[in-house]
């Protein structure tokens, strides 16, 4: 039996109710769950959110969902983990919420003489984390805070 075959087959188990062919599923896609996570946690946030505990909080809503889990094409079982767990990163940062960054505003330097990634830069890095920006305040002549949220749309309140 090839790698495919393989997991078609633990996925069918696991999707009848098999634990042991769910486990296996979850262990061969640990890896690729916690490095997707790790490298979508906002760097402030690093020092308080751990990738590995993002994906038990997504393990959990696998194992309460994985009987309504439905095949499409190859590896459709690790998508599905992963957006589980990008859902459950995004769910972490509270979704109301925001994060706060501190900025040089553009064209100076910080009160320290730091650099600082300006406003130009960090909205493309916040885009791409899945945040906008909703607010910029002054903080000084040479420092701006600016807000970043998880967009509207994208917001969910499944737990």
């Amino acid at each position: 039996m090839d790698t495919v075959e393989h997991e078609h087959e633990l996925i069918s188990r696991a999707v009848a109710g098999d634990g042991a062919a769910l486990k296996l599923l979850l262990l061969d896609a640990h890896p690729r769950l916690c490095g997707y996570v790790s490298r979508r946690i906002p760097a402030d946030l690093r020092s308080t959110l751990d990738a590995e505990d993002v994906a038990q909080e997504a393990y959990g809503q696998v194992f309460r969902r994985i009987g309504q889990f439905q095949p499409r094409g190859a590896d459709s079982f690790q998508r599905w983990v992963l957006t589980i767990g990008l859902h459950k990163l995004r769910h972490a940062i509270q979704p109301a919420g925001g994060i706060w960054v501190i900025t040089a505003k553009r064209g100076r330097t910080s009160a320290s003489a730091t650099a600082h990634l300006n406003q130009d830069k960090l909205i493309p890095l916040g885009l791409a984390a899945g945040l906008v920006d909703n607010k910029i305040c002054s903080i000084s002549n040479n420092q701006s805070a600016m807000r970043f949220v998880i967009r509207k749309a994208d917001r969910t309140d499944e737990g």
